[in-house]
């Protein structure tokens, strides 16, 4: 596979011109998203990301706890492997819309590295030989961008690393290829393949359950912590202050006004009205019709082989290479 070796400020990952670089194209971590197999981004919340529609995913602790242990993975894979690697950013000569920017690639061009520092269920699956199914497809692109005989997908938890060799499958790299040359049709038409009013009403509702299910939780977690606070004011470990406060009662001006037999007109009320304000409500429908994935081509649910769970939820789980 020919490819072309990006270089100077675009070749800096993380920075505004190598963003800008992976915006105009599929980043070897978009190709899970294109192929409706990510657990954190749809094929539409990506199509709207590349139309500038959206900023895609936010930091979270969990990209945070990454970044603070990428130079601890890089080193415990050197001394695991003896092996040598130099990050790289290339991109597709045969198809340039496909890009991929590699942990490492070996001297002789012959392994590609891409390091995990993920969550624990995807640790304990490294750790058993085998990777992540929302994870292949990137290691499969970045096999056939780079061209090398196999990939070293090395996973860190901190401590311990787990390190599981990948071969390229000719299947699933020609599926990366169909599904990305037909996403991108997409993005220089403009125009979601569906109804574009039935994908956003679907991202949303998902959405709306995630955030229902994340406020309950968080509900749970808060009693817990007012539980222990007692009768303290202040209590702060662990990452969390809990602090107790009080405030005076909003003062009853329609009453006080009631009270003293004043009455305004309304042009006198419109002397004191504050300037207008709009807003937007959206809810779901009392008889709402039943969620349609292929709206957003999102993957149906999936099982993790390792431990028969559901593994569709969303995982903050750090990419290390984007």
């Amino acid at each position: 596979m020919a490819y072309r070796v990006v270089n100077g400020v675009e070749a800096k990952q993380g920075s505004p011109e190598w963003l800008a670089w992976r915006r105009r194209g599929l980043g070897a971590s978009d190709a899970p998203a294109v192929l409706g197999r990510s657990k954190w981004t749809t094929p539409y919340q990506l199509w709207r990301e590349k139309m500038g529609l959206s900023d895609g995913p936010r930091m979270n602790p969990a990209m945070l706890r990454g970044i603070k242990l990428e130079k601890l993975a890089r080193q415990a894979y050197e001394e695991e492997t003896g092996n040598i690697m130099v990050p790289i950013v290339l991109e597709s000569v045969e198809h340039p819309i496909l890009r991929a920017s590699l942990d490492g690639l070996e001297l002789g061009g012959k392994i590609a590295l891409e390091i995990k520092c993920p969550s624990e269920e995807a640790h304990a699956m490294a750790m058993a030989g085998l990777v992540p199914d929302y994870y292949v497809d990137q290691v499969q692109q970045q096999l056939y961008i780079s061209g090398a005989d196999c990939a070293h997908y090395w996973s860190f938890d901190g401590k311990t690393g787990a390190l599981v060799v990948v071969y390229p499958d000719p299947v699933r790299i020609q599926q990366i290829i169909d599904e990305s040359t037909r996403f991108w049709q997409k993005v220089k038409s403009g125009r979601w393949e569906t109804d574009e009013w039935e994908a956003a009403a679907t991202l949303w509702r998902v959405a709306n359950m995630r955030l229902e299910e994340a406020k309950a939780f968080e509900d749970e977690a808060r009693k817990a912590l007012v539980a222990l606070l007692g009768n303290e004011t202040k209590k702060e470990g662990s990452g969390v202050i809990v602090t107790r406060s009080t405030r005076k009662g909003a003062i009853d001006y329609p009453r006080v006004l009631s009270d003293r037999n004043i009455a305004l007109t309304e042009a006198e009320e419109n002397q004191y009205r504050k300037v207008g304000s709009s807003s937007i409500k959206i809810t779901e429908s009392v008889i709402a019709e039943e969620l349609n994935p292929d709206a957003l081509n999102m993957p149906a649910k999936q099982q993790d082989p390792s431990t028969g769970l559901d593994a569709s939820p969303i995982d903050e789980t750090f990419i290390l290479t984007i």
